[in-house]
């Protein structure tokens, strides 16, 4: 019987038994003659966004249609005894340990791994240190680097895909990591992060993410990052409650640094998201789409910039006009206006300055961002871009293998068959198998009082409105953002009747909006929350769900008796306006 090593501090004990290892060790994958089958997995794994057939709003669901995060992928623990293999996630408890899993997965040194300290900021756990906020700052990580000599075999790439941030009050984790098979990121939460309790790992309510991370990964502030200790005086109180002397500048312009690192990390994993929904979505004819993904594949192997008329590789100047050809048949059929990049970048603010209200406003989160780009197939230059982008979903390993298939054999599909295909089930890194499935968001919730209740029986209308319209995003327990659809329905009825002077300024700037884009504060529900679920702003304002809340709050914001007057609850669930 092999050796059993004792568990680390902070993971489960398993049996005398048992035998474990930690996830990840690379699968290798029967893979046609010439791939080599390190790079293999990793290939499929992006060509698992190229080729799987994703429902049609499979993105915005919370459970991803196929594979799992690499942050699954890099915490999976497998467990062999006499019945077998089985394997489960595993959290590393304190932080320290989680990063050195992190390094350990990745290949990684200290140096490919940035981080910073946000005692003030625009997250759903920005009050949770409340009133000591310097005394529990958020501590946000990111993978900003894939060192050169990491063991392509035994390590994952997790460069701009991994993001995590730590609130210690709430014992949890916010976990942002990239989903290769299904070529998107995932939005998680590890709850009982904490001494002696057992780490839990769920999926978000990715609807409620979407209203602020609208391409569906990370968000951060624009320079000078004035949230961070990049900024001398937040840097200054951090060192105090902690005890330590004043920064000096070389600490202020390491924090930038670190800070800096971040901004550039989270533009290109938003990049990658882009490059994801852009490889998803662009080879959906059926008549052209074997055809379109080979050509599309290919297209990554060509430099930006590259002389249409030159022969290097093989790719002559028909190569690149049935490539040019490709990406103007995709813009014409998903893309009419042009593919646009938004912009996964917040204005920074100072949150120790007095801000007036339109200030505060503008730099919310929720609030539409401008376009960095939109990209033209017609322009020669845009097409460029839209290579560089597609090459945003590989390293720069995978790039240069691809070139080294497409110089020893053409075309592309005699190379690679399985990468334009289906990709296989169990394609990579962890026995997705054996893991127990995905835990979804809590439940909403049920309220339990007769003749008001959601479901079952009798319903109550302007309830079931509000629900249809906000209930992804404010029927949980926690109490960011509101959660004004929690609990009993009389509890609701109570929580909206507080909340409506607020609840009916937001709807009220979707009239403000219509009339005039300038408006400064977001509307409710945010714009890339009714993206997210397929309706556009014009059927939003002219839906009855629109016009009833819109009623029913205006009413309850009227200074008048309600008929729930003196039914309070437990505690204030909306801030008052500010005057």
């Amino acid at each position: 019987m092999k050796a059993v090593a004792a568990p680390a501090p902070g993971l489960r004990a398993n049996t005398a038994s048992q035998h474990n290892r930690r996830m990840p060790i690379l699968k290798e994958n029967q893979a046609p003659r010439g791939l080599r089958s390190w790079l293999a997995p990793m290939i499929l794994a992006v060509c698992g966004m190229v080729a799987s057939a994703i429902p049609a709003g499979a993105d915005a669901s919370d459970i991803p249609a196929g594979g799992r995060s690499l942050f699954d992928i890099m915490t999976t623990v497998v467990s062999e005894d006499a019945s077998g293999e089985s394997a489960r996630l595993e959290v590393p408890f304190p932080f320290e340990r989680l990063r050195a899993l992190i390094k350990k997965a990745g290949g990684l040194s200290d140096a490919d791994i940035a981080e910073t300290l946000i005692p003030l900021g625009r997250s759903l756990q920005r009050r949770a240190a409340a009133p000591d906020y310097f005394a529990s700052p958020r501590r946000v990580l990111g993978v900003i680097a894939e060192p050169p000599e990491a063991d392509p075999a035994t390590t994952l790439v997790l460069k701009d895909r991994l993001f995590i941030g730590h609130q210690p009050r709430t014992e949890s984790l916010e976990v942002i990591s990239f989903n290769e098979a299904a070529g998107r990121f995932e939005f998680q939460i590890v709850e009982d992060y904490a001494p002696g309790k057992v780490p839990r790992v769920r999926q978000a309510r990715r609807a409620l993410c979407l209203g602020c991370h609208g391409n569906g990964g990370p968000i951060f502030p624009e320079a000078p990052w004035s949230e961070t200790p990049a900024h001398p005086a937040i840097a200054a109180r951090l060192a105090k409650v902690a005890g330590a002397p004043p920064p000096d500048p070389a600490t202020i312009e390491s924090n930038r640094r670190s800070a800096a690192a971040l901004y550039r990390s989270v533009g290109a994993a938003n990049r990658l998201s882009h490059a994801a929904r852009y490889w998803r979505i662009a080879c959906t004819d059926p008549a052209t789409r074997q055809s379109c993904r080979s050509k599309l594949l290919k297209s990554i192997s060509i430099p930006t910039g590259h002389d249409p008329t030159s022969d290097d590789h093989g790719k002559t100047g028909q190569d690149r006009a049935d490539i040019e050809e490709t990406i103007a048949a995709a813009q014409a059929r998903a893309w009419p206006e042009g593919f646009t990049i938004a912009s996964p970048f917040i204005a920074d603010i100072n949150p120790l300055a007095t801000l007036d209200a339109k200030a505060r406003d503008l730099a919310d989160p929720l609030n539409e961002r401008p376009a960095l780009a939109v990209l033209d197939a017609t322009k020669a230059e845009d097409v460029d871009r839209i290579i560089a982008l597609l090459r945003d979903a590989f390293t720069a390993r995978h790039v240069a293998w691809l070139r080294d298939v497409l110089r020893e054999r053409e075309p592309v599909q005699a190379a690679s068959p399985a990468a334009l295909g289906p990709p296989p089930a169990n394609w990579c890194c962890a026995p997705h198998d054996k893991l127990p499935p995905p835990v979804g968001a809590a439940p909403r919730t049920v309220p339990l009082v007769p003749g008001l209740s959601i479901e079952p029986g009798p319903a109550h209308p302007s309830l079931q409105a509000f629900h249809r319209a906000c209930g992804a995003c404010h029927s949980s327990m926690s109490s960011m953002p509101p959660n004004f659809l929690h609990g009993t329905s009389i509890r609701q009825l109570r929580a909206i009747t507080e909340c409506a002077p607020r609840i009916s300024l937001r709807l009220s700037q979707w009239r403000a909006r219509d009339g005039d884009a300038s408006t400064a504060m977001p509307p409710m529900p945010p714009p890339r929350h009714l993206a997210a679920l397929g309706q556009t702003p014009e059927n939003w304002l002219a839906s009855a769900d629109f016009r009833r809340i819109s009623r029913f709050a205006a009413a309850l914001a009227a200074p008048a008796d309600v008929p729930l007057d003196g039914i309070k609850t437990n505690k204030p669930v909306c801030a008052p306006l500010a005057k």
